[in-house]
């Protein structure tokens, strides 16, 4: 059986650029126009990929209502990006005031 020594390329390994809504509106990439500002929009130009992070800082007994929130509220989002040919996740993360991370930030 032959043996290749070629690495495998990670998702990560592309043109990508990233974006956070810190001190000025993020402005949501050329995809599609919307009014909502996602806290992180990671992209790929070159292989049109899209990552779509959403974080929520809630008391901990909120933390799945939360999740499903902000999950409604970008999910058509998401289906527009895919819509105009870009491969898209979305990842709705959950931290509870007190610092405990939801199920939403292992799972990601």
């Amino acid at each position: 059986m032959p043996t290749s020594n070629a690495k495998k390329q990670g998702i990560l390994q592309q043109d990508w650029t990233l974006q956070a809504d810190l001190d000025k509106k993020l402005q949501f990439p050329d995809i599609v126009q919307t009014s909502l500002r996602p806290d992180i929009v990671i992209q790929s130009t070159a292989t049109k990929r899209i990552v779509i992070v959403e974080l929520t800082v809630h008391w901990e007994e909120r933390c799945q209502s939360a999740y499903e929130l902000k999950k409604a509220k970008y999910t058509d989002l998401q289906t527009l990006c895919k819509e105009r040919g870009w491969q898209t996740w979305l990842f709705p993360v959950e931290v509870g005031c007190r610092g405990f991370p939801a199920q939403s930030v292992w799972k990601h």
